[in-house]
């Protein structure tokens, strides 16, 4: 598989003459705290609104799954793997985290089992 970078995004030559578009692994967002005021713009790609039905705890964060996020809910969830999000796409997604780890990655409909939902609504919106 040929991969080329060009502003920031991946472009990986796949089956055929498919080529696939995405975000690079390097300068993703750092972990940020989540607020409950308005929809937040996460790395430019993202709004994300917060559910008001629940208490917000300070360690809450959003941040990349990263290999390490995905490593750990494929172990606790192994259908995940069967999903159509190619590896370069999973590591870029947003995820709320918390002290514990992974509880939510809204774009593989994974939840923590002790989790409850946090993250009302993820859309995927770029800035351009």
């Amino acid at each position: 598989m040929a991969c080329l970078t060009l502003s920031g995004c991946r472009l990986i030559h796949t089956k055929g003459d498919q080529v696939l578009i995405c975000r690079e692994d390097r300068n993703l967002p750092i972990p940020e705290s989540i607020q409950l005021e308005s929809p937040v713009v996460w790395d430019n790609r993202f709004v994300i609104s917060v559910s008001s039905d629940r208490p917000i705890h300070p360690s809450l964060r959003l941040a990349p799954l990263g290999r390490l996020g995905w490593e750990e809910i494929k172990g606790l969830r192994p259908s995940l793997a069967q999903l159509p999000i190619p590896s370069a796409v999973r590591c870029g997604l947003p995820a709320l985290w918390d002290e514990g780890g992974v509880l939510e990655v809204p774009h593989m409909a994974y939840r923590n089992a002790g989790g409850g939902e946090v993250l009302k609504e993820v859309l995927f919106r770029p800035a351009v």
